[in-house]
């Protein structure tokens, strides 16, 4: 399975889980990339959303604007951000987002937690009689 099908796969995965088990029932819309629902009141209210965008500032001054994979926003103003990198034989997916994430942080301070998930696929061991 490519990487990019992987990582569609887990964010999938990802928003499922998180819209059962803190997601406000009936809010979920648009699906796969576009996904997103009302967090439940009970965990701050807010929103989640699969491909959620946060703007960030350069040290030069440029704005940019970077998609993360899940972002939960929570109406008090803060913001998990969270990244997944599958499958990759070249760090270049993982380095560029490493580099956006050192970014937003800059830009958001203690109103973002970043998380970064590298996942690989292990070659399954036979069993021998």
């Amino acid at each position: 399975m490519a990487r990019e099908e992987t990582e569609d796969l887990l964010r999938d995965l990802g928003v499922k889980i998180l819209y059962e088990r803190v997601g406000e029932p009936g809010s979920l819309t648009g699906e796969r990339n576009h996904a997103c629902f009302r967090l439940k009141q009970s965990v701050g209210g807010g929103t989640c959303c699969a491909g959620g965008s946060l703007d960030y500032t350069l040290p030069s001054g440029a704005a940019l604007s970077h998609k993360t994979d899940i972002l939960v926003s929570l109406a008090s103003g803060k913001h998990v951000a969270v990244e997944l990198v599958c499958l990759s034989s070249v760090t270049d997916h993982f380095k560029a987002r490493s580099y956006d994430m050192l970014h937003l942080k800059q830009s958001h301070g203690d109103n973002l937690t970043g998380i970064m998930m590298y996942m690989h696929q292990t070659k399954r061991r036979t069993r021998t009689k």
